[in-house]
């Protein structure tokens, strides 16, 4: 496979996009225009203007103020931008483009349409176009469905998560494109701080370090800090860019270009779950929601059941306490809203559990619903503002834009004693230590590429399957106000007495993540609802996957690639989850639901109904949820395992000190040698492991002097 050069369309092809998205989004008839303004004459928030201008709207006309070529070319350029940083390599783009032909073929139609149309698809009327969407929509086969959720979802990502063109769209259904507040040119931060002092390649050359950390996220970071603070010198290399807190735009598509592994969510293998990955100083910590969880209980005595005693121990819990003080780990200062309300208010109806999640904010108030794209207030104390800057108080430098193509190991000692660059004419930097922190995608490859050969080496990949779930209701919600998530419950997470299932959590949402978690069942039902969006609110199941299977590889450019096979037993966790959230919202006084299952219709309380959890048309819903199964893909923003701990290197690649069993002075710490999934957001852990981690790492320079 090769890197791709820029992705060019032909006039049929464009003209061929334009017809998809304009399927997806589209005018609407005189007497659907009348069906959703009947519908929305309810909800007095937006206003009959709006509602008139989104029966309307069509995807190629939204882009129509910024445009300067032809009618609809801004959105077919924005689906160009997202495939070629979705679909990187050469082949996959040409694949692309022989589909988008046979679209345009009388002969590649009979087979797309399973004979059903033998005219190209952009001649066909807008009726046929979308009933063959639902066609690939309800097929049995995979690779139709699959072929339905990717049109839909270039559609949304070309639409919904632009910047300046998608403003109008978004201002009809009341979804402020900007942060309102923190995006203003003369706003002042609540925390402002200091730019962190950053080095080059050129002003290292010929330099010695005693640690170089490849990585800065929650790993990395708390590796630097205590070998810096021990006294020891200290190089951070991180691949993504450095932001500072001005630099943020607090923008959804934006930030995911700016600021996400290959620009955004990207699939697996086998199209069934997206995976987001922080890649800029601080990784995930600059960009999470700020959840705070301890690991718990259960997953440390499994965990000490592999023989890794230091999870059971005082010094884990005294670490993981250590890491909750520095980084502010509170439940103090959060006010419930949006998202988070709801959960507590359904959990208290239904008698289930609830309980608040700690931010790292200090006790601080942070209710800064864009703190996803980086938070401009300073208040969130990830890994870039507590133990980067420890480190570089400390003396250590840290260079930014710079991937490790591999760790340099003696082949007579087997200890490392460097890194080559990727880039710099593979400049090489000398170092007594090295630590992998390049997280559970990145580790396994950046060893491999340093010769470690090792059967469980990206292997034994362990994430956190995500889906939502919507509640409509007849007040505003406006979950885009307050924090972010504050509030979880735990009633399925222990389905069958292993402690695993599924957390339910509060999550504030933005246009483009409704458009993309709600199945299209046609422009009328599309356009319903995202303009109550916010009279709508999501519910997050986060379930601890057990023994589906998965493993991350690499093209010959170094990009990750991942394969993950989600297992009946966690389908189940997945989905039992989504119940338990459509019962929330319905106890919270949602009056209609909606699941990510694509063919599940959303359940709606009639006018003269009360939203009960035992309403028997609602319980027959939920049958249907139950016997439809698993959305066809998740997400995940949680990736573990793939260098896991063990006590021999007969089932784990690094040692309970985290050093690796191939190589001396060579350590991972990131949530790439966790045991299993931790059934928590794992910032948190992720930290405390390291501090042990680097305990290690600092005691081996104490022993070598002693030899």
């Amino acid at each position: 496979m090769t890197t791709s050069s820029p992705l060019q369309l032909n006039h049929q092809q464009r003209h061929t996009v334009k017809t998809i998205l304009d399927t997806f989004l589209a005018p609407l008839s005189a007497t659907d225009t009348i069906e959703l303004q009947r519908k929305m004459t309810k909800y007095s928030a937006i206003p009959a203007s709006h509602v008139a201008w989104m029966a309307q709207a069509r995807a190629t006309t939204i882009h129509s103020a910024t445009n300067t070529k032809e009618d609809g070319a801004g959105v077919v350029d924005a689906v160009v931008a997202v495939v070629q940083r979705s679909m990187p390599d050469t082949n996959k783009q040409q694949q692309f483009l022989r589909l988008l032909d046979a679209l345009a073929s009388p002969a590649g139609m009979v087979i797309l349409s399973q004979g059903k149309h033998i005219t190209r698809f952009s001649a066909l009327p807008a009726s046929d176009r979308t009933a063959l969407m639902h066609q690939w929509r309800h097929a049995s086969l995979a690779f139709w469905r699959q072929l339905y959720q990717s049109f839909a979802a270039l559609t949304w990502a070309a639409t919904y998560l632009q910047l300046e063109e998608a403003k109008t769209l978004h201002n009809a259904i009341g979804y402020p494109t900007l942060d309102p507040i923190r995006s203003a040119p003369d706003y002042v931060p609540v925390n402002p701080r200091p730019r962190l002092p950053l080095c080059t390649p050129e002003t290292i050359l010929d330099a010695q370090y005693d640690v170089i950390v490849i990585g800065s996220g929650a790993g990395g970071g708390v590796v630097a800090a205590q070998a810096a603070m021990a006294g020891l010198s200290v190089l951070v290399i991180e691949k993504g860019p450095y932001h500072h807190e001005s630099d943020y735009v607090l923008h959804e598509g934006q930030s995911a270009q700016r600021n996400l592994e290959r620009g955004g969510t990207f699939l697996n293998e086998q199209s069934t779950m997206g995976f987001m990955s922080g890649s800029l100083v601080g990784g995930g910590t600059s960009i999470n929601y700020s959840a705070s969880l301890k690991l718990p209980h259960y997953v440390r005595q499994e965990w000490a059941g592999f023989g890794l005693s230091y999870f059971t121990s005082n010094k884990f819990t005294q670490d993981t306490e250590r890491v909750c003080e520095r980084i502010g780990a509170t439940t103090d200062g959060i006010r419930l809203h949006g998202s988070n309300k709801i959960l507590m208010e359904g959990c208290k109806n239904l008698g289930y559990h609830h309980e608040k999640i700690a931010q790292n904010s200090g006790g601080h108030p942070h209710e800064c619903h864009w703190c996803l794209a980086g938070c401009r207030d300073g208040i969130k104390n990830g890994s870039m503002n507590t133990w980067l800057r420890d480190a570089v108080d400390h003396g250590a430098h840290v260079m930014v834009d710079q991937r490790v193509d591999r760790v340099v190991i003696d082949p007579t000692t087997h200890q490392a004693t460097g890194v080559i660059l990727a880039s710099n004419n593979g400049q090489l930097i000398r170092a007594r230590r090295v630590v992998v922190s390049a997280g559970t995608l990145h580790s396994p490859g950046i060893l491999q590429r340093s010769g470690l050969v090792n059967p469980h080496l990206g292997t034994h990949l362990r994430v956190h399957p995500c889906v939502a779930t919507y509640g409509y209701f007849d007040h505003l919600i406006d979950t885009h106000h307050g924090t972010m998530m504050t509030a979880y419950s735990d009633v399925v997470a222990d389905l069958d007495g292993d402690h695993y299932g599924a957390k339910i959590e509060g999550m504030s949402h933005h246009a483009g993540m409704m458009a993309n978690a709600t199945p299209w069942h046609g422009a009328l039902d599309h356009k319903y609802a995202l303009l109550r969006w916010r009279y709508s609110t999501p519910l997050l199941t986060v379930s601890r996957d057990k023994d589906s299977v998965g493993n991350v590889f690499y093209d010959q450019n170094g990009m990750v690639k991942v394969n993950y096979t989600m297992s009946k037993r966690d389908q189940r966790s997945v989905l039992e989850g989504i119940v338990a959230s459509a019962k929330i919202l319905v106890a919270a006084g949602a009056r209609e639901v909606r699941t990510m299952q694509a063919t599940v219709r959303p359940f709606v309380f009639h006018d003269d109904e009360v939203p009960a959890v035992d309403h028997p048309r609602f319980q027959r819903w939920i049958k249907t949820v139950r016997a439809i199964g698993c959305p066809a893909i998740a997400t995940t923003p949680h990736q573990m395992g793939t260098c896991r701990m063990g006590t021999s290197p007969n089932d784990s690649v690094v040692k309970p000190t985290g050093e690796t069993w191939q190589c001396k002075g060579l350590y991972v710490a990131d949530a790439s040698v966790f045991r299993t999934g931790s059934g928590v957001n794992p910032m948190v852990t992720i930290m405390a492991v390291s501090l042990h981690i680097a305990d290690q790492l600092v005691q081996s320079f104490t022993d070598s002097a002693k030899l």
